[in-house]
């Protein structure tokens, strides 16, 4: 991770309120009111019942494919295009030089790890869905997340193979490559030159990653997955890994829900309840093995 320090030219906690400022404008406004205009043509009303039925998690047929649309161009406008113009032209630094090469068995390996790391979630997103705490804010959390489940469960049936491809560049492809590059290959360098310890970086940069999503009864099997993309970044020095994890991670799921709804598979990856142990365990010692093996992989490609 040395020369992603280096490349960190200008003060680092300049960059970090830097990244926060050009996420809260491209994603939170830019990237939606481009989406919105986008979106029109595939709604029948106008423009201010489109932003209505947006506000207010309307769902019916005619508002899924708008929401799609908007919800790529927040992604592609808000994560991709406008941080990648400000890291270049107001941090003075090259995205380029975040990808980096590796041999292709690391991308295979890469996958196998997301994989097996699925089946230990399940059992964190299961106890962290359960947690109970009281107080206003955690009621306004409770119900938050709720409607964010039954709105995802609605944007995700599919009711035809190009409403399942707008929808698996939406959720798959576009955050794969959005979030990586500014929490993994923006965000966590800059805390990395602050603290000093690349570990401290990932965990905190993970954190962030995971309270970006505003699902606070799935942050910690969430932080886990960004921590785990921010230790592919910083054995592999290429922003790739970290993509190609997110993207096997979230494509994965996206497909599992398409084909259970064309009952092709039994297994209901929307479901918060943990895998059977006697498949947790076995594929938690897979897990690990394959991270130890990554980096050896690593290991072994920089010294030759």
């Amino acid at each position: 991770m040395e020369n992603l320090d280096e490349e960190h030219s200008i003060n680092p906690n300049l960059s970090v309120l830097l990244f926060m400022a050009t996420i809260t404008l491209g994603f939170v406004i830019i990237g939606p009111l481009v989406g919105v205009i986008l979106a029109l043509p595939f709604y029948p009303g106008n423009v201010l019942d489109l932003a209505q039925d947006i506000t207010n998690g309307t769902m019916n047929e005619d508002i899924k494919i708008p929401f799609l649309i908007l919800q790529a161009s927040a992604t592609a406008v808000g994560l991709i295009v406008i941080p990648m113009l400000a890291y270049r032209f107001l941090g003075n630094m090259s995205a380029k030089k975040l990808f980096g090469a590796s041999p292709i068995l690391l991308y295979g390996l890469t996958a196998g790890v997301v994989i097996a790391f699925m089946f230990p979630n399940s059992v964190l997103i299961e106890w962290n869905a359960k947690i109970n705490f009281s107080g206003s804010f955690w009621d306004w959390a409770r119900d938050r997340e709720a409607v964010a489940e039954r709105f995802t469960k609605f944007l995700t049936q599919f009711n035809s193979g190009s409403e399942f491809l707008l929808g698996f560049i939406a959720i798959a492809v576009l955050p794969a490559i959005g979030e990586e590059f500014t929490f993994r290959g923006w965000l966590q360098p800059a805390l990395q030159k602050i603290s000093g310890n690349p570990h401290v970086a990932i965990w905190v940069s993970g954190a962030i990653f995971s309270a970006f999503h505003f699902q606070f009864f799935g942050f910690v099997p969430r932080m886990l997955l960004g921590a785990m993309f921010g230790y592919f970044m910083y054995w592999s020095n290429n922003l790739w890994v970290p993509i190609t994890a997110h993207f096997v991670n979230n494509g994965f799921s996206v497909l599992m829900v398409y084909l259970n709804q064309l009952k092709l598979v039994d297994f209901d990856a929307e479901s918060a309840e943990a895998l059977p142990l006697q498949l947790v365990i076995p594929f938690s010692v897979i897990f690990f093995f394959l991270m130890y093996y990554f980096k050896k992989l690593i290991a072994r490609d920089e010294t030759v």
